[in-house]
């Protein structure tokens, strides 16, 4: 609980080692941006990106894009609030309060009342280990054609030891959008290959309390 209180502070004081990396960036449209660059062996504690405009549904346009030892195809590939783990694309009245730094990872400063002020920028922090053997990177991809974003990224680090790194796995993510089909014996949604640890699945459906039957007769099987 203390943890949790302290929100996106903690891992300062948590691991007063970590050396903290700190970027600032301009995303274009239609534009890709290399945020952060981490070299050597290590394991990163905690990654924070401030971006504006403080727009939910565009920010689905920004993709986080995260590759272990320069590979050419990124290990994770999440859309901005998805990588926080906010996987409903609506995020208002109820969702606001589930989906605060506590829940999620997701910061909304702006709606503060008392007193009330504007604050048009969205914080976004994963606090989930990430081991790397053999450097680190992350890069931002702008989807949108006519939006631009700017922002900034800190990171902190800890050291690790390049076999304990690889001893460790890698951390890997997708999002994928599936037709949910009428049937007893459907498709898979998500179908993940070979050994693992699952960390984090995030389901959102059409349908709810005013689509009774959508309640009533769908089931999900892991």
């Amino acid at each position: 609980a203390g943890i949790l209180q302290a929100g996106v502070t903690f891992p300062a004081g948590a691991f007063p080692q970590a050396p903290e990396t700190q970027r600032e960036f301009v995303l274009q449209a239609q534009d890709r941006e290399t945020v952060l660059d981490v070299p050597g062996s290590g394991e990163l504690v905690h990654l924070e990106i401030h971006v504006s405009p403080a727009l939910s549904g565009s920010l689905r346009e920004v993709v986080a894009e995260l590759r272990y030892d320069g590979a050419a195809e990124p290990a994770v590939r999440l859309p901005l609030p998805e990588l926080a783990g906010i996987p409903h694309p609506w995020i208002v009245h109820r969702w606001h309060a589930y989906n605060g730094t506590l829940a999620a990872g997701l910061q909304y400063p702006w709606y503060v009342n008392r007193p009330r002020f504007h604050f048009p920028e969205d914080t976004f922090h994963l606090n989930l280990p990430i081991p790397f053997a053999s450097g680190l990177r992350l890069d931002l991809l702008n989807r949108s054609d006519k939006m631009r974003f700017t922002g900034s990224v800190r990171a902190r680090a800890v050291p690790l030891s390049e076999p304990d790194a690889r001893n460790c796995g890698r951390l890997c993510a997708t999002r994928a959008v599936c037709p949910v089909t009428v049937g007893a014996d459907p498709p898979p949604l998500l179908r993940l290959p070979g050994a693992g640890h699952l960390v984090g699945l995030g389901l959102f459906t059409t349908g709810g309390d005013s689509s009774p039957p959508a309640v009533h007769n769908c089931v999900l099987s892991l």
